[in-house]
């Protein structure tokens, strides 16, 4: 079967947008929510009777704005009232201490701030590591280690959003600090006249010298965000920041998916925001159109500028 070559996306309250624009037809947002599963190479797609879409979802493409009981099941609903069952066995907060999961189907869901409160509000008792629901008890899910240091190396070749937006910034001579990549990334950029320095393992990153402060003009991720433990990468936020000039760019590609084990360890296009909004003039935002086949809809691209 051919990929799908449309595009929806799923803002951060749960609504499915076409080109921007919503969609109203309620019979077709029902059949897109029903059909949302995963490909075999990892995107999230779904389809209504006559085509098929990628969807890039801001962060979990079920946003539950209200709870309903029903004996041992919780069901949640979105905003335009359709409902899925919600896995109690698969919780886990993310760092804002926000409740997500995943659906009898296997699909993410994140809970509004409204329906989180009334859904502690009927929990028996809770703590910092589960809650007990029913008598039952669930304990949160917790990222498995990654068994490399490695970086994420996705392809033998410049990556394609490089070649495309470099030329068009037309920077002068640079110093550029380059996280993970590929040597030809690399070499893209000695080419076009720039002074590259290159980290490709954690153990280097989370022990750079402290001559790397404030010394690089241009940080270019590709790949290594998704080989660090979630645990840690506050530390890789904190090291943009620390090396990177005032008024200097940041260009990254990361991992979109809901994916809790790794590496590659995925994101979500929201703690993505959170994480960059006050540090950083956003200047392009979005998913690659022009992937490799195995990152085909789950590629975030990013350029900004430190304030």
């Amino acid at each position: 079967m051919d990929r799908p070559s449309s595009y929806l996306a799923i803002d951060e309250f749960g609504r499915i947008l076409e080109n921007e624009a919503r969609i109203n037809d309620q019979d077709r947002l029902q059949s897109l929510f029903e059909n949302l599963h995963f490909s075999d190479w990892g995107a999230l797609i779904s389809n209504t009777n006559d085509q098929s879409y990628i969807i890039e979802a801001f962060e979990a493409p079920w946003v539950i704005i209200e709870l309903k009981f029903e004996n041992e099941k919780v069901i949640g609903l979105n905003t335009y009232g359709f409902s899925t069952i919600l896995e109690l066995n698969t919780c886990y907060f993310d760092e804002y201490d926000r409740l997500h999961g995943y659906t009898d189907k296997n699909i993410p869901w994140v809970l509004n701030r409204d329906a989180q409160e009334f859904f502690f509000d009927h929990l028996d008792e809770f703590d910092d590591n589960g809650f007990v629901y029913k008598g039952k008890r669930y304990e949160t899910e917790q990222t498995i280690a990654p068994t490399t240091n490695q970086s994420l190396i996705v392809s033998t070749e410049a990556h394609s959003a490089l070649k495309d937006m470099l030329p068009r910034m037309k920077l002068p001579k640079s110093r550029v600090l380059i996280l993970g990549g590929t040597p030809a990334d690399a070499d893209h950029w000695r080419n076009e006249g720039h002074v590259v320095t290159t980290v490709n393992t954690t153990d280097e990153i989370f022990n750079l010298p402290r001559s790397f402060d404030k010394s690089f003009d241009f940080i270019y991720e590709n790949g290594f965000f998704a080989s660090v433990v979630p645990d840690r990468r506050y530390e890789i936020f904190q090291i943009w920041n620390r090396c990177l000039l005032q008024g200097g760019y940041f260009m990254g590609l990361f991992l979109i998916t809901s994916e809790k084990q790794g590496p590659p360890f995925g994101v979500s296009e929201w703690l993505m925001r959170q994480k960059l909004q006050g540090n950083y003039h956003i200047l392009f935002w979005g998913r690659w159109k022009n992937s490799i086949s195995s990152l085909v809809g789950k590629e975030l691209f990013i350029l900004a500028q430190k304030k």
